[in-house]
């Protein structure tokens, strides 16, 4: 912190906020970052920069993976990874372990999300793990929970539990008319309908004019890590182009204006050239 409230110069930022009362973190940084600051304070400025720390608990999932052909790593496909949530047997080319939920690992869903993206990723995830949401999220009472629980039991179809809690939680963070939207967004999708506002951009064709790769414009397009894990994509049915399904690894396009799909949700619309 000391850089932040201007030091080395003693500025009034640093005499009013330094040293602070409590830090809040979580224990995975503790000896990496807290022990720092921590030290660096004591002999920099003769105090520390907190005198409490407060630690919090940390969110883990499931990540599942695959080393792809470039030596980097490919997580799966939400419906990919949804199988093997579920108990599906897990291949030998599949890697999994339980991380930490973070940005950077693409499994988490955050408060600042779109709605879309928010009403989505609650959809994605499986009707068991549903309940414990519904538990430590969802501001229904306990009776209201073990009453929908007790109906989705007698045969009521799990998705509608699981919309009206994406719809409770998207709301939260946005709005009805919001949350409204987005189901509607999803269920344009969950039928191969394009939606209005995807990305558009313009890449070109490869050396002389000639045609790119299924996998490399993917990967160019940033639907894919890389050409290996679009062309698993496509094995695994996830690609269309303007709404037909891709089963050709070695399709090449030439010039001209594409549609690009990846599963339910990403989408491009690209220009080659």
């Amino acid at each position: 912190p000391l850089s932040t409230l201007g030091w080395p110069d003693q500025t009034p930022e640093l005499k009013k906020f330094y040293p602070t009362a409590t830090l809040i973190t979580g224990h995975d940084i503790l000896f990496f970052w807290v022990a720092r600051m921590i030290l660096m304070g004591e002999y920099l400025l003769d105090a520390p920069p907190f005198h409490e720390s407060f630690l919090h608990g940390l969110i883990y999932g499931k990540s599942y993976w695959r080393m792809a052909s470039d030596g980097g790593v490919s997580y799966l496909h939400p419906s990919e990874k949804k199988k093997y949530d579920l108990g599906a047997p897990i291949p030998p080319d599949v890697a999994s372990k339980w991380e930490k939920m973070s940005k950077s690992k693409n499994n988490y869903i955050g408060i600042s999300e779109d709605a879309n993206t928010m009403f989505a990723k609650v959809l994605s995830i499986s009707d068991l793990l549903m309940w414990r949401w519904y538990t430590l999220l969802s501001f229904k009472s306990e009776a209201d929970i073990a009453a929908l629980q007790a109906e989705v039991a007698a045969g009521r179809n799990p998705k509608d539990a699981k919309v009206a809690l994406a719809k409770e939680i998207t709301t939260r963070f946005h709005s009805a008319a919001a949350a409204d939207a987005a189901e509607q967004d999803f269920i344009n999708r969950s039928k191969g309908g394009v939606p209005d506002d995807i990305a558009e951009i313009t890449l070109p064709l490869g050396e002389g004019g000639a045609a790119v790769g299924i996998g490399a414009l993917l990967k160019m397009a940033n639907l894919a890590a890389s050409s290996g894990e679009g062309n698993r994509l496509i094995d695994g049915g996830g690609v269309r182009i303007d709404s037909n399904v891709v089963s050709d690894k070695g399709l090449k396009l030439g010039a001209g204006v594409y549609v690009l799909q990846v599963g339910k949700r990403k989408f491009a619309k690209v220009t080659l050239r």
